[in-house]
């Protein structure tokens, strides 16, 4: 799906699940995020991940740049530029699984805050909101109804790339 950080030599931090979704440990993170906090402001900059993320045996090309770029503005609640911890594990877990060219996968790994690797109702209403829809909660649960086949009203990857299509997201 996304970028497989599993083959390198932090394999045994990285876990990836029978359905190809790939998780990065709390403590891994961490490591990372210290290790790569070069200026030790409590955030990393852009500069600082591709840093880490060529150390890490990523090819930054210019495609790479482009999705970590997307993956940040998404990912960066506050807008400040840089990314905060919550905000750098999110990263990582979204640069692992989402596709390079494709801003709804990069929109549902980056709201699933979770990693459920479901989007549940308050992270729909929360990406809907981002892509500038004015929909209240009852409008939500009827979108939930309509599309997703889940009893607990979650969207799977694969129902909510079905919502976007049917809401006109490209």
């Amino acid at each position: 799906m996304g970028t497989d950080l599993s083959k390198t030599n932090n394999s045994k931090y990285i876990t990836t699940d029978p359905s190809g979704i790939s998780r990065c440990s709390d403590e891994f993170a961490r490591k990372l995020f210290d290790n790569y906090d070069l200026d030790r402001n409590q955030s990393i900059d852009a500069e600082e991940l591709v840093k880490a993320l060529t150390q890490l045996g990523q090819n930054m090309d210019d495609a790479a740049i482009e999705k970590l770029t997307s993956i940040i503005a998404v990912v960066d609640e506050n807008e400040n530029q840089v990314l905060e911890f919550d905000e750098f594990r999110n990263f990582l877990y979204t640069f692992l699984n989402a596709k390079t060219d494709d801003i709804k996968s990069i929109l549902f790994f980056s709201y699933d805050w979770d990693q459920s690797a479901t989007i549940d109702q308050n992270e729909l209403y929360l990406i809907l909101k981002r892509l500038g829809c004015t929909v209240d909660k009852e409008q939500i649960n009827l979108l939930t109804k309509q599309v997703s086949d889940n009893v607990d009203n979650t969207f799977s990857y694969h129902e909510f790339l079905k919502l976007m299509e049917k809401l006109g997201v490209k």
